[in-house]
């Protein structure tokens, strides 16, 4: 009998040391904080910044603070230019292996990326007096550090709690899905779903908690495709993230 479960333990043993050098899926959740800083100079366009901060990816810290600006053409059309500056953020191209053997997630909380965002918003209220409001927001992106380039596509549903005309209360859910456009990744590289509650305190300040869900797919890195030219993986991470968020609008 325990030489039957000492073969069975070897064999796991030996099953999953035969797969370390895949990595794991993983289910992670953290809390962010953002603060968010929006004035309008002129009554088409309008001036944001806003600063992210928070753990991702188990223990990793990740920040992320944007800043640009919208015009609008009308009241359901604006393009949004932006500029970002990233610490923590992870790639597929980060699985790597040490000297040792051994492989391993890069910790880039320490790495500076830079990227560019070019977004547009269409936007329809089917009324004046209506409290829905739907969007779809198509954007491109372009990471300098690695210089991938995605295309974004956010589906959005928002509702306003009125009272004497003005937001009190209001829901906004989206669905947003990730596909890559210059580099080797699955179509569908990454995809969340994200669900806001803001409790508007007045025209100049606003309270917000969000529950963000995302999934992201990785595919084998380069490293990988290297030393492992005949093998391959598909593995997905699922994070849930809770953000507390405070807009501030001058």
């Amino acid at each position: 009998m325990i030489n039957a479960l000492a073969f069975v333990f070897f064999f796991i043993s030996l099953n999953v040391l035969a797969h370390d050098h895949i990595p794991h899926s993983s289910q992670k959740s953290s809390a962010h904080t953002l603060l968010r800083l929006i004035s309008r100079y002129s009554q088409n366009q309008s001036f944001l910044i806003e600063h992210q901060r928070g753990q991702m990816y188990g223990t990793q810290m990740f920040q992320k603070t944007r800043v640009g600006f919208y015009h609008r053409f009308d009241k359901e059309k604006k393009l949004g230019v932006f500029f970002l500056q990233k610490k923590g953020q992870r790639h597929l191209d980060d699985w790597v292996v040490d000297q040792n053997g051994s492989w391993y997630w890069i910790n880039s909380e320490n790495r500076d990326e830079q990227e560019f965002h070019l977004d547009y918003t269409l936007r329809h209220r089917p009324d004046i007096f209506s409290p829905v409001v739907y969007s779809f927001i198509p954007k491109v992106t372009y990471n300098f550090f690695n210089t991938h380039a995605m295309l974004v596509l956010t589906g959005e549903f928002n509702y306003f709690f009125l009272i004497k005309g003005r937001p009190f209360l209001s829901s906004h859910t989206r669905f947003t899905t990730y596909t890559p456009l210059n580099f080797k990744g699955d179509n569908l590289y990454k995809y969340g779903l994200y669900q806001k509650f803001l409790y508007h305190i007045s025209k100049q300040y606003i309270l917000g908690l969000g529950l963000n869900y995302f999934v992201e797919r990785w595919t084998p890195s380069l490293e990988f495709r290297e030393i492992h030219p005949n093998e391959n993986y598909f593995v997905t991470d699922r994070n849930s993230l809770a953000i507390l968020e405070f807009i501030i609008k001058v």
